[in-house]
Parts: structure tokens; C-alpha cells; sequence
């Protein structure tokens, strides 16, 4: 009876912990999913820490869908695969933010991670999301882009270039002070020649915002600024940013959030 009365506690025992640990996993992956779906981001996520869950999470993204290069969101070449930030706009949940809103949240994020050395250089809203460009007060250089949701106001890190080749505030590596083996001039080349091979009324602007590793580009249609696209500042490889939707509106960023 003893025997049996030990096997029984032992049992129950294994049971509980069994349980215990599925509990925690489920309670752990629940999380990582509701960042991952929300794109969210947290403090350390600029300091290399990998909290994107890039190569988990519930894959809302696909990031690592392509070849490296042409567009990795959807595949090789495509445009406008993500459609949004995750937010159905035939069916929106309440009322839009308006461009001040956003740029509002935005600040408030920069102040509350106290990027002091860091400031809005440029808003754009489409379709599916807000996007900001953040550049650094003292050198000029931007740092990262966000987006933001238009709906909920949650700010994020963009997906795609900003995630996988900003070398000082992305979480793939760490800083490398080496130069970028490409000029903003043949940025500018490299995005023609692929809108060229890929897009028959899409022109690159002559202009690129430089980052940490690639650079920026508006890509223009009939004479207006229509979305845009990231040329590696050392392969050359193209990224268009296809998750945006259509444009609404942009403005240039005067706000200081010190």
C-alpha cells in the first residue's frame, strides 16, 4: 500500500510540473506572438538585442520569405505584397489619428526611451500606417524609421531594411565604423535601374537619406512622391518598402523632443 500511496503522490507530482511547464511555454509563446503580431518593440531593441523575433513569432511579417535582395517582403521584385501595417481600412476599428497625432506618438516614444541626441526628420502617412524618419541631432545622419499604427497609435520599428542592415540601431550587430562602399549617388543609380527593370511608371527621387548601413529613397510616380524603397549602403541589393499602402500625406519633421 505504501508502494502504491508513493507512486500515486509521485504521479501527481509529474503531473503538476508537466503541466506547469506547458502553461509557461504557451504563457511565453502567447507573448512572443502578441509582439511579434504587433510589431512591437521594447527598450533594448536598438542595442542589438534581437527582441524583434525576426526568425519567429507567428511569421506576420515573412521576412525572410525572399532571396536577400528585390523586395524581400514578398518575394523577388514584388511591390505592394504586405498591404498594411495589419489593420483592415475597409473595416477600421475607430477613428484614423490625424498627422499631428501621429507625429505626437512618435515624440513620445523618442521621449520616453530618452533619445536625446535623436529627432523627427520626416512623416509620411499612408494607407496602412504613419512612417517616421529619425535622424540624429548632431551629425545630420538618420538613425532609424518607425511606424505607427493609425488607428491604435502603437509605434514600432519598421520592418525590413531598418531591421536587417541598420549597423548601429538595428538588432542584427553591433556599430561598425567602416564606410558604406557606395556614394548616395550610386544609391540613387541602383534604385533607378532596378524601378527601370521592374516598374513601368515608378522613378527614384534624386535625393537619398542616408543611414546606418543602406539608404533611404522616395520612389516617385507621375511627379509625386508615391512610397519608397532601401539600396544596401555595401551590396547594392534593392528593398522596396511594399507594407505601406497608398499615400496620404507627408510633411517634414521640425519637432524637437528634448
Amino acid at each position: 500500500m505504501k508502494r502504491i500511496a508513493y507512486t500515486l503522490v509521485l504521479s501527481t507530482l509529474l503531473l503538476l510540473t508537466a503541466v506547469t511547464f506547458v502553461s509557461a511555454e504557451g504563457e511565453r509563446e502567447n507573448t512572443e506572438g502578441r509582439y511579434w503580431g504587433n510589431g512591437m518593440m521594447d527598450e533594448e531593441s536598438f542595442n542589438g538585442s534581437g527582441s524583434y523575433g525576426m526568425m519567429g513569432g507567428n511569421g506576420s511579417y515573412g521576412m525572410m520569405g525572399g532571396n536577400g535582395s528585390y523586395g524581400m517582403m514578398g518575394g523577388n521584385g514584388s511591390f505592394g505584397t504586405m498591404g498594411g501595417f495589419g489593420i483592415n481600412t475597409d473595416n477600421p476599428p475607430g477613428e484614423r489619428l490625424s498627422i499631428d497625432e501621429a507625429k505626437g506618438k512618435v515624440l513620445e516614444y523618442l521621449n520616453d526611451r530618452r533619445m536625446e541626441n535623436l529627432e523627427l526628420n520626416e512623416i509620411m502617412e499612408f494607407q496602412g500606417n504613419f512612417y517616421a524618419q529619425i535622424k540624429e541631432s548632431d551629425t545630420g545622419i538618420n538613425a532609424f524609421e518607425l511606424l505607427v499604427d493609425p488607428y491604435y497609435g502603437y509605434v514600432s520599428g519598421e520592418p525590413g531594411p531598418n531591421m536587417m542592415w541598420n549597423a548601429k540601431y538595428g538588432p542584427m550587430g553591433g556599430f561598425s565604423s567602416e564606410e558604406m562602399t557606395l556614394t548616395e549617388e550610386d544609391a540613387i543609380i541602383k534604385a533607378g535601374e532596378f524601378l527601370s527593370a521592374n516598374s513601368a511608371d515608378l522613378v527614384a527621387e534624386e535625393h537619398a537619406d542616408r543611414f546606418y548601413g543602406y539608404y533611404t529613397i522616395h520612389t516617385v510616380k507621375d511627379g509625386k512622391v508615391e512610397g519608397m524603397l532601401s539600396v544596401n549602403g555595401y551590396t547594392g541589393d534593392i528593398w522596396y518598402h511594399s507594407w505601406h499602402g497608398s499615400i496620404v500625406q507627408m510633411e517634414e519633421g521640425d519637432d524637437d523632443h528634448s
